[in-house]
Formats: C-alpha cells, structure tokens, sequence
C-alpha cells in the first residue's frame, strides 16, 4: 500500500471520514503545494509511531490524516521522535536515508501548509 503526504493552501475543506480514511471533499479542485510519495509506511512509520505512542502517525495507517494550525507542531515532533528511532534502529544505510528522504517530503508538507496557513494530509 502506498502513502502519500500532501499539502495544501488554505483552510481545511472539511474533511469527512468514508469507511474509516479521512477524504477531503472537494479535493480534486484543490491543487496540492506538495504531493510526494512516503513508501514502506507499515514497516517503517506506522508499527513504530504505534511502539512509541505517537497518535497522530499511528492513526495514518487506518484512518489517513488531517492536521493544521497547532497540530502541525505536534506532527513535527513526532515525526522527529520518529526519526531518532530510525536513527537508533534502522540497520541499512539505504533503508535510513530512504526513509530520511520521505520525512524531509512530510516536513516540506509541514513549512508549505504553515506558510500558506494551509493543512497537510496523509493517507
């Protein structure tokens, strides 16, 4: 299964739950300032973010997520309390600087939704 972080400008369009993933309605009228793939989410972000008790990227795997404003903070945090396990427990060089590469696409999410007073989703 493929993840994908995304950000767009704005306020939120009013994301509604459909059997249990977050979908924005409207959201093929909304041109994304970031889209990027994350890849091996299960392996590598959500069995993780559920060990080390980070709610908001333990819920992506299920139910997709939606966050702006303060919440952005929060994202940020656990994505980096993500990333020292990754550092302390990912063996492969490769793997690491893979999933290096995906938590640098969530934070561009981050900084483009915060400059644009936007929101980003994952899902």
């Amino acid at each position: 299964m493929s993840f994908q972080v995304s950000a767009y400008a704005g306020e939120t369009s009013g994301a509604t739950e459909v059997g249990g993933v977050a979908q924005l309605r409207d959201a093929d009228d909304l041109a994304p300032l970031v889209f990027e793939t994350l890849g091996r989410f299960a392996e590598y972000w959500h069995g993780p973010a559920c060990r080390l008790g980070l709610d908001m990227l333990s819920r992506v795997y299920d139910h997709g997520l939606q966050a702006s404003g303060g919440e952005l903070d929060e994202l940020r945090i656990e994505l980096d309390r993500l990333t020292r396990h990754w550092a302390a427990d990912v063996d492969s060089v490769e793997m690491l600087e893979y999933l290096l590469e995906g938590r640098s696409h969530v934070l561009c999410a981050i900084d483009a939704a915060i400059e644009h007073g936007g929101y980003v989703v994952i899902g």
